[in-house]
C-alpha cells in the first residue's frame, strides 16, 4: 500500500511524510494500514498496533488520591517487567511503532532495567517517552538516562512549593523533584545532548492554580525544555475532592452546570469531546508488567484485560480475539454484543476522550 486511501488528518499526514523521508518503508505500510482500517471500523485488524503503552512495573511509591495505585484500587499482583521479556515484545511490535509512552500505572524509574530498555527499543528507531514523579533519580542515572536515547521526560511536578505539591503528590519531596531536575538538565549539558526533551507537567488543582506562573519561572530558571500546564482528571462527585477542580474554566475538563441529571460519576460531569469514535482498539495497546493486555491506557482492573501477550500464540490472534473484535463493532456500530461477552469496551462512558493520540512530536527529533 503506497497511496493514502482514507481520510487523514493534519498530523498524521505530517507523519506519513516523515515515514516516507526517512524511507520507514514498514512503518509507512502499516500507519497507512491501520489508518484504513480504522476509517473503516474493520472488525478484523491486519494492521500492528503504532502506539505501544507499556509498564514497566506496577509499582509506585507515592499516594495519588486520583490514581487507582496511589488510591489502593489497584488489585493486580505487583511485580517488574524483567529486560528479556520486554525485549520479546520489541521483537514483535518494535519493528511497526511509531511511539511508546513507558508507564502507566506504576513509577518506572523504579525498575533497574528501565534504562536498558530504552536502549533496546531505540535500535527499532521508535520515539519514546517516561513520565516518573522523578523520586528515584541520582547522578548515575542522569548519564545512564542521557546516554539510553530517550526522547522525551515528563517529571509530574505539581506545584511550586511543598505544600501545594504534597496535596497530590502525597508521600513525594518537591525539593527532591527540582533537584533531580537540576541534575538531570546539568547532565545533558555536561555530556551535550539535546535529548531527552525535558518536560515539567503541572496538573492543575484549584489549589495549585496561583502557583501557575510561579512554576513557569521555576522550570526557565531551571532551564528544561517546557513547562506543561494540563487539567486534571478529578473525582468531582466525592465529598472529600469536590472542591479540587480549578476554577479557571482553561483549567478543568468538567462542565459542573450542565451535567445530565439522569447520568451519575464524575465521568458525567466532563465536557463533551469532539470525537466520539474510539481508536485505541485499531492504533493502540497496553501492555503490563506481566504481559497482559488492556484495551487501553485507562484499564486497571484485571478482569477487564484482553489476553496476554506471551501466551505463545502469534500476535495477531491476541489482536483479533473475541473481545477485540467485539470492542471494534460496538464502537462501529453503538450496538452492545450478545449476552456473555464480557467486555469492558462496551460499558465505557469515556469512548474518544483518552485516545491514542499520534503526533507528530518526534518528527523534529534529529
Amino acid at each position: 500500500m503506497s497511496d493514502i486511501n482514507c481520510p487523514v488528518t493534519e498530523k498524521e499526514l505530517s507523519l506519513i511524510n516523515f515515514l516516507k523521508q526517512r524511507q520507514e518503508a514498514r512503518k509507512l505500510e502499516n500507519f497507512l494500514t491501520i489508518l484504513e482500517e480504522f476509517s473503516n471500523k474493520s472488525i478484523y485488524c491486519s494492521g500492528y498496533p503504532a502506539w505501544l503503552t507499556i509498564d514497566p512495573t506496577n509499582i509506585c511509591t507515592l499516594k495519588c488520591p486520583f490514581c487507582p495505585t496511589g488510591y489502593g484500587l489497584m488489585k493486580r499482583p505487583k511485580g517488574m517487567m524483567s529486560k528479556d521479556r520486554f525485549q520479546r515484545i520489541m521483537d514483535v511490535l518494535g519493528p511497526y511503532l511509531l511511539h511508546i509512552d513507558m508507564q502507566n500505572w506504576g513509577e518506572p524509574l523504579l525498575n533497574k532495567d528501565i534504562y536498558q530498555m530504552i536502549s533496546y527499543a531505540k535500535k527499532f528507531d521508535i520515539n519514546i517517552t517516561v513520565s516518573t514523579n522523578f523520586q528515584n533519580f541520582d547522578e548515575k542515572s542522569a548519564e545512564e538516562l542521557v546516554n539510553s536515547g530517550l526522547d522525551r521526560i515528563v517529571l509530574s511536578i505539581d506545584g511550586a512549593s511543598q505544600q501545594t505539591y504534597e496535596k497530590y503528590r502525597r508521600g513525594g519531596s518537591f525539593l527532591k523533584a527540582i533537584e533531580n531536575a537540576r541534575v538531570l538538565v546539568n547532565k545533558k549539558r555536561q555530556l551535550k545532548s539535546s535529548q531527552p526533551f525535558v518536560l515539567w507537567q503541572f496538573l492543575v488543582f484549584r489549589h495549585n492554580e496561583h502557583e501557575i506562573e510561579v512554576a513557569k519561572a521555576m522550570g526557565r530558571d531551571l532551564g528544561v525544555d517546557a513547562v506543561g500546564i494540563t487539567p486534571a482528571f478529578v473525582a468531582v462527585d466525592s465529598d472529600e475532592y469536590k472542591d479540587w477542580v480549578a476554577l479557571n474554566s482553561q483549567y478543568n475538563r468538567y462542565d459542573l452546570i450542565n451535567k445530565p441529571k439522569e447520568v451519575s460519576g464524575s465521568e458525567s460531569f466532563l465536557k463533551a469531546p469532539e470525537e466520539s469514535f474510539c481508536n485505541w482498539p485499531w492504533e493502540g495497546i497496553t501492555i503490563n508488567w506481566d504481559g497482559s493486555v488492556a484495551p487501553c491506557c485507562g484499564i486497571y482492573l484485571e478482569e477487564e484485560d484482553f489476553g496476554n501477550i506471551f501466551t505463545g500464540q502469534d500476535f495477531h490472534h491476541l489482536w483479533n480475539n473475541n473481545h477485540y473484535k467485539a470492542a471494534r463493532e460496538f464502537i462501529r456500530s453503538r450496538k452492545k454484543p450478545n449476552a456473555g461477552i464480557k467486555n469492558t469496551c462496551v460499558n465505557c462512558t469515556k469512548i474518544g476522550q483518552i485516545n491514542v493520540e499520534l503526533s507528530c512530536d518526534f518528527c523534529i527529533k534529529s
